[in-house]
This record gives structure tokens, C-alpha cells and sequence, in this order.
């Protein structure tokens, strides 16, 4: 009896072991679709829905990176990072004509759009959602300078372009570009050094643009501009361009290496690291400077006081 209860006790661990964990594909920034489908993707934002099965390899191993994308654009009101567990909303993923897992698709006011078929990389990823949230934009911005004489077949195709061209002003008076504010960007950041210094060109952002990476979030740019200043020491810190980009027509990529001196009385330093910046633009002002970094907060944090600790020292920029 004790070496059958033995048995059964090793099979219910082997059993648990080789199930699928279900917990590792719940994030609390990714949005779990069901039964209301149609009705949850019909809010207005762009939705970018992974279609798994919990027992997929592949799935599994996109889970940590969707998990990391959907905190990226969280604070992003246009966008939703989304998945549908296949193996519980059967008819969803019949009615999507799922052929693989996992199927990566972008839905925007309740229609398809278009299957992701691109890397799986976060950098890749990103890249995507901000390409087809620049093409949405383009598409309605049109309709919206066309609108007289569009509105009544508007109208009776599809009633959320009317809100749109009632919402958009006429193309021409439509504002600055990612393209037209790279320039002013990189003079702020190369010359203004305002990673350091804090002086940045204030007109290129909007009044209550949200500063935000991995260990703080600073509501508009006087604020943050008086936080950096009061932080860093100019003639002992540094922050070298490594590249710069426009993501469509509403963001731009910035990659940076960083290093600095801290204003404390022990003149403790910050060793060197790299990460990105993406600035989200709404209306030609930057609304959202968000920083991630190659180092964990808690890497930059420690190794102030124990340089040893954590990554090595990101190597200098070469030109």
C-alpha cells in the first residue's frame, strides 16, 4: 500500500511537472480576451493580440517578451497588448482561422488588420505597434481632410471615421512629424547634453509629457528638467548618442550610453550603461519620453556603492 501511494504521489508531480504553467502567461499589463472578443477590441485603441495554446513551446517563450511589451506601452492610451488562451476561447480562435501558435495579430476598431509575421525580438516588436499605429493615423488623418465630401458614404461604411474627421484638423494644418523633431532632439541631447544638464527645447513637448523609465515618472518637462539639473554633475557626466531614428510618423528611437558623477558629498559615480529612449509624439509636441535600460534599477542602483556589482561597464561609444 505504502510503496502504491508512493507511486501515485510520484505520478501527480510528474503530471504537474510536464503540464503547461498557466501562471507564466498571466501579466497584469496584458489584456486576457474572451468570450467578448469583437465587443473588447472595438474600443478605439490599436490591439496587438497573441493567440496561444498554454502547451506551445514557442509560446512559452514569448511570454516573458510580450509580458515586457505590454508594460512598455501601458501608459500609451492607444494601445493594448492583448492575448487569447485558444485552449479555452475555442470559437475566437476558430473565427480568427488560427493556423499556428502562436498567431500574432493586429485588430484596430473591431477589424483585423494583419498578421504579424515579423521578428520576435522586443525591439522588433515595438518597431511594429509603432508602424502600424503611424499608418492608422495617416489612413484617418486623410479621410478626416476629405471629410465634406466623404461624410455621407462615411457615414453609412463606418460610423467611427466620422467621429475622426470631426476630431482631425485638415492636413494641412497637421503638426510637426518624428522626422521634423529628430533634429532639435538630437542637438538637445548631443549638444544640450540635457541627459546631464536638464536643458531641453521646452516647445517640442507637451505641457504634461510624461517622463518615465524603469525607477521614476515625472510629470512635464520644467519638472524633469529641474530634477536631472539638481542630480548631475556636468563637468564629471556624460551621455553619447549611439543612434537615432524615426519609428513611422508619431515616435522617434534614440539609443544612448550613459555615465555620471552624482551632486552627493561623497561624489558617488553612476557606471557606464546604454539603453533607449522612445518619444512618442501626439499633435507635433513629445507627450511620452520613455527610457529603458540594458541594466536592471536594481544593477544601477547597487553598483553606486559596490562598483563590482551587476553587468560590466558598457564600453565607450565609438564614432
Amino acid at each position: 500500500m505504502a510503496r502504491t501511494l508512493a507511486l501515485f504521489k510520484l505520478l501527480l508531480v510528474a503530471a504537474f511537472v510536464a503540464s503547461p504553467t498557466l501562471a507564466q502567461f498571466e501579466h497584469k499589463t496584458v489584456g486576457n480576451l474572451g468570450k467578448d472578443f469583437d465587443e473588447q477590441i472595438s474600443d478605439g485603441r490599436l490591439h496587438f493580440v497573441k493567440l496561444y495554446a498554454p502547451w506551445c513551446g514557442h509560446c512559452k517563450r514569448l511570454a516573458p517578451t510580450w509580458g515586457e511589451l505590454a508594460d512598455f506601452f501601458a501608459s500609451d492610451d492607444k494601445v493594448s497588448i492583448d492575448h487569447v488562451d485558444c485552449t479555452k476561447q475555442k470559437s475566437v480562435c476558430s473565427k480568427a482561422k488560427v493556423g499556428g501558435y502562436p498567431t500574432l495579430r493586429f485588430y484596430f476598431n473591431g477589424a483585423e488588420q494583419e498578421t504579424y509575421r515579423g521578428g520576435r525580438d522586443l525591439d522588433a516588436l515595438k518597431e511594429a505597434i509603432v508602424k502600424t499605429k503611424a499608418n492608422l493615423l495617416e489612413e484617418t488623418v486623410s479621410i478626416a481632410a476629405e471629410a465634406p465630401q466623404l461624410k455621407r458614404r462615411v457615414l453609412l461604411a463606418t460610423p467611427f471615421l466620422v467621429a475622426v474627421a470631426a476630431a482631425h484638423q485638415p492636413v494641412e494644418a497637421a503638426a510637426r512629424t518624428a522626422q521634423d523633431l529628430i533634429p532639435q532632439v538630437q542637438r538637445d541631447f548631443q549638444e544640450g547634453q540635457y541627459y546631464i544638464t536638464g536643458r531641453l527645447t521646452q516647445d517640442i513637448f507637451a505641457p504634461d509629457c510624461t517622463f518615465k523609465d524603469p525607477t521614476t515618472n515625472v510629470k512635464g518637462p520644467q519638472a524633469y528638467s529641474k530634477a536631472v539639473a539638481a542630480l548631475f554633475d556636468p563637468e564629471r557626466s556624460r551621455a553619447d548618442l549611439i543612434s537615432i531614428k524615426a519609428l513611422g510618423t508619431d515616435a522617434i528611437e534614440l539609443k544612448w550610453r550613459f555615465e555620471a558623477v552624482l551632486k552627493f558629498p561623497t561624489s558617488p559615480k553612476i557606471k557606464p550603461y546604454t539603453g533607449t529612449t522612445i518619444y512618442h509624439i501626439s499633435n507635433g509636441l513629445i507627450d511620452q519620453h520613455v527610457e529603458t535600460w540594458d541594466i536592471s534599477a536594481l544593477d544601477a542602483f547597487i553598483s553606486v556603492f559596490v562598483p563590482s556589482y551587476g553587468a560590466p561597464p558598457a564600453p565607450p561609444v565609438t564614432s
